[in-house]
């Protein structure tokens, strides 16, 4: 069994990821398997719980679990953001940051370049295709409207979103969020 045969198994196994470490390739029970931004820690979900591995020169220490009971995560930058299912709906999720839950029923969420500040579509309504338009940032929520469709955070840091929107007629307004200072 070599590590071709390694690499070409672990596309068809959702339960196992496969970690290179100088010569030798180390097999996690687990998938979506993540490295910090040092690469200091590797992060990974099993059983519906997040696992963290610290990685120490050419060592991968023992696992430790990180969170318990989600259903999907990312790293963006140190920040781990967890996701778990709170309703019917397969795309709304609970969203933890860092173990905090932070929101509830969301549809979408993006992270600025600074990795610090997340944007979110909470307390979505399925029916009217909206929710609340929420920033995230040093442990803090701030709406920044009600009623939106969609949203979108350019590289430079620019919020559009839609809001005002319509189901029937697939229409809404357009706005630009000026940070901190209304639309």
């Amino acid at each position: 069994y070599d590590i071709k045969n390694m690499v070409q198994a672990s596309l068809f196994s959702s339960r196992q990821a496969y970690i290179a470490m100088e010569d030798k390739v180390k097999i996690i029970d687990g998938e979506n398997a993540m490295l910090n931004e040092d690469a200091s820690k590797l992060y990974y979900l099993s059983d519906n719980d997040i696992y963290i591995a610290k990685i120490s020169g050419k060592t991968l220490k023992k696992a430790e679990r990180y969170q318990k009971n989600v259903d999907t995560f990312a790293l963006y930058g140190d920040n781990v953001v967890a996701g778990k299912k709170d309703s019917e709906d397969d795309y709304l999720y609970d969203i933890y940051i860092n173990k905090d839950k932070v929101a509830s029923d969301v549809a979408n969420i993006l992270c600025d370049e600074d990795f610090k500040t997340f944007y979110m579509l909470a307390d979505c309504n399925v029916d009217k295709e909206t929710g609340k338009l929420i920033r995230y940032k040093g442990g803090k929520t701030k709406t920044i409207d009600k009623g939106v469709h969609d949203f979108t955070v350019t590289p430079n840091g620019k919020l559009y979103y839609i809001a005002d929107y319509e189901v029937k007629d697939r229409e809404g307004d357009l706005f630009a969020y000026k940070m901190g200072k209304g639309k």
